[in-house]
């Protein structure tokens, strides 16, 4: 096994503008070798390779002006342009990374979103209002597609087939075609306190314990057809937690917990295999506490990222 390699490590806080807005950078890479991070008020793409760091002052200017408190921020494939938003309410924004257009769309009610493999589409997935059903209702419904490059910012609506509804979108392979899996089995407990939205509604938050699952579900959907394009079940040696799939659909990245056969002093590993499960392969074993969220494959596909206690790191999938 190839260890991995400390990318970067984040030294200064991570704030934009005078006013110090927090940034998360939740997808950094512009390219294989080129990365984007926070630094001194400002963004700055790094080149790993030659060592030189370019600043994205436009860009940093435009978020500056947009941006609430700790918001996220991804740079979309392709490293043409980022995307960034602040939660349920709020309008999402993307800029080219130049800072040479600026556009916004306004937050749907509940949504989750992806930005697509393609490099200029991007998806949001909506589930049933929750007064409408359930509280706790997750079964998403609804697409809407977006393309950046759309001046009028027109929108493409698709109803979702039934069988991808309760299932846990992975990522977007292009503005028809996603890949899902079997969502963790959440056991719901006590109900939380109430809270008020912007809208006036009140809602009760409920405490969830989260079961993960070495046995994963993993289907490759088109939007327009009722069934799946493929199922296929993978059994991993360990409790699943994060799965990446690759830029061009091809393999997947797995986040498990320790196993039986893995070093001492091991808190989980990282293996690749093919989406069928085949040539399933241990990429690292190890005893880094791994941010779960932050498994991701880098543009080209030959390598994965992750996060450990602000440092990047990165190891070779091949």
């Amino acid at each position: 096994m190839i260890p991995p390699e400390r990318v970067f490590t984040i030294k200064h806080e991570n704030r934009i503008g005078s006013t110090g807005k927090r940034v998360t950078v939740t997808r950094p890479w512009v390219s294989d070798h080129e990365f984007m991070y926070p630094c001194g008020g400002k963004l700055f793409v790094l080149d790993r390779a030659t060592g030189k760091e370019r600043p994205k002052c436009r860009l940093s200017r435009l978020i500056a002006r947009t941006a609430a408190d700790a918001f996220w921020l991804e740079v979309a494939p392709g490293g043409k342009w980022a995307f960034w938003g602040f939660g349920t309410y709020l309008p999402t924004f993307a800029s080219a990374l130049n800072g040479s257009w600026l556009a916004s769309w306004p937050r749907p009610w509940t949504c989750n979103h992806h930005l697509c493999a393609d490099g200029r589409h991007w998806i949001e997935f909506l589930s049933e209002r929750a007064e409408e059903v359930r509280i706790d209702s997750t079964a998403l419904t609804t697409a809407f597609v977006h393309d950046v490059e759309r001046l009028d910012r027109s929108v493409e609506h698709r109803e979702l087939p039934r069988g991808l509804a309760p299932l846990e979108i992975l990522c977007a392979l292009s503005p028809h075609m996603v890949v899902a899996r079997e969502p963790d089995e959440a056991i719901h407990e006590e109900p939380g306190r109430p809270y008020l939205t912007e809208d006036g509604t009140v809602l009760i938050a409920r405490r969830s314990r989260i079961f993960h699952r070495a046995t994963q579900t993993i289907s490759a959907w088109d939007l327009d057809r009722p069934e799946p394009l493929s199922l296929h079940k993978v059994e991993l040696p360990a409790n699943v937690l994060r799965a990446a799939v690759s830029p061009d659909g091809t393999r997947i990245a797995w986040l498990t917990q320790r196993s039986a056969d893995d070093e001492p002093g091991s808190l989980g590993a990282i293996w690749v295999s093919a989406m069928d499960g085949s040539g399933l392969r241990r990429i690292i074993s190890t005893s880094m506490n791994i941010e779960r969220h932050t498994l991701q494959w880098l543009p080209g596909g030959r390598s994965i990222s992750f996060v450990v206690e602000g440092a990047l790191y990165s190891v070779a999938a091949d």
